[in-house]
């Protein structure tokens, strides 16, 4: 049950740089996405999604979001980020710092883990995005995918530190979707 988040990712129809990898049966491109800063990160996708970040240590499995109600106002509906990895060799975690580097263009921190910890060499953060609705969660109420990069920050006792860059794409139909849950919870 600790991997229970809505991640939604969709189909990516415009690739168009070479790699002979495969990823689940699909072929995998490198695609250029420019991210907070002035800087392109190339990520690796297949044309049903984005594939999860990894290096040697660590494993990217959960960047997306959920809407809820509020803890507050149970009539109000609040969008939550969610993100998750799996430690295949991390040693001593001194901190976790996940932020969204694109689409802003500066850098949103959103989770920062100064003292993580491992279940089962899984580490899992979240923070309330605010608000659901048109003027404060706009991008949810556009009629096309949005796409989000978040910037996953580890760092071990001694110094040492990893980033990994997750893509995550959010499809018309899955926002709708998180619309009408939305529209439920304001309706009560």
């Amino acid at each position: 049950m600790k991997r229970i988040v809505v991640v939604a990712f969709a189909l990516i129809s415009t690739l168009n740089t070479a790699n002979s990898r495969e990823y689940m049966g699909y072929k995998v491109v490198n695609v250029p996405f420019p991210i907070a800063g002035g800087e392109t990160v190339r990520l690796p996708v297949t044309e049903v999604g984005a594939i999860p970040a990894e290096n040697r240590k660590a494993l990217i499995e959960v960047a997306g979001f959920s809407v809820g109600p509020s803890n507050e106002d149970p009539k109000q509906a609040v969008l939550r980020w969610h993100f998750g990895f799996t430690s295949k060799r991390l040693k001593d975690l001194e901190s976790v710092e996940v932020a969204e580097v694109s689409p802003s263009d500066v850098v949103v921190p959103l989770v920062l883990d100064l003292n993580p910890r491992l279940s089962e060499d899984y580490w899992m953060g979240s923070v309330s995005g605010g608000a659901v609705g048109p003027e404060t969660t706009p991008w949810l109420y556009s009629e096309k995918a949005s796409i989000y990069i978040f910037r996953f920050t580890l760092v071990e006792k001694r110094g040492k530190h990893m980033v990994l860059y997750q893509p995550a794409w959010f499809s018309a139909e899955a926002k709708e979707q998180f619309r009408a849950i939305a529209a439920r919870i304001t309706e009560g």
